[in-house]
């Protein structure tokens, strides 16, 4: 079924999106089961949008590539503190386009 993942705030920042993303290297290597990602400041909030294939997809992304990407880069308390994000929201969509 496919998901949608939405996470905002969290101390996230333009400066510290685009040096995570550079470590994992997601531009040239998109991860496995992504259908869509946006990123964006939304009202002076750093805002991430993603649509997955599944959950597990998701969840291999997020063990496989970005906790590693950002414990490399600012610590393994950072990488802690991003896994319990508590401004995000994870659903299952009844229906979905993509032309």
């Amino acid at each position: 079924m496919t998901v949608v993942h939405i996470s905002r705030g969290g101390g996230m920042t333009q400066e510290t999106y685009e040096q995570v993303s550079a470590e994992m290297g997601t531009d040239q290597d998109p991860p496995a089961g992504l259908i869509v990602h946006t990123a964006a400041d939304v009202d002076g909030a750093w805002q991430v949008i993603d649509i997955w294939e599944s959950v597990g997809a998701k969840e291999r992304f997020e063990q496989d590539r970005l906790m590693p990407a950002i414990s490399a880069l600012y610590g393994p308390e950072a990488a802690s503190l991003a896994a319990n994000q508590p401004d995000s929201v994870m659903y299952e969509a009844s229906h979905s386009l993509v032309p």
